[in-house]
């Protein structure tokens, strides 16, 4: 980045393909989130914040015309760990509890990331 005469820091790249990309500044050796963006990715370890950079359509995550499903928050209480955890689960479009039985998709990450992470950057569409 390089700070302009009136202050502001700016940067400027190559163009970028669509996606999402993270960044943080850091200041003093402290990484700190984009106060401006509310766009962030999650993290317990490394938050980031975020910019989008949109493609076309056909992408799987750009947000479409077309029918969405429903994300559902659950908690529960784990017996290895002793503590409450959390949980989401995506179903399709037109569905209900006790309709016939509809195909599963798990989302889980890794060692740092939040349960909510899936949802937050680019969720269902």
């Amino acid at each position: 980045m390089q700070r302009g005469e009136d202050g502001v820091w700016s940067i400027t790249t190559n163009p970028l393909d669509p996606d999402f990309y993270g960044y943080s500044f850091v200041a003093d050796g402290v990484a700190l989130i984009d106060p401006s963006n509310p766009l962030m990715k999650p993290n317990l370890l490394n938050t980031q914040s975020e910019v989008h950079v949109p493609g076309p359509a056909s992408l799987s995550w750009e947000v479409n015309d077309v029918p969405h499903g429903v994300i559902h928050h659950h908690f529960y209480r784990s017996g290895v760990v002793g503590d409450q955890r959390d949980y989401y689960v995506y179903t399709p479009p037109a569905t209900s509890p006790g309709d016939q039985a509809i195909p599963v998709l798990y989302l889980l990450h890794g060692f740092s990331d939040m349960p909510a992470g899936w949802t937050a950057v680019a969720g269902p569409t």
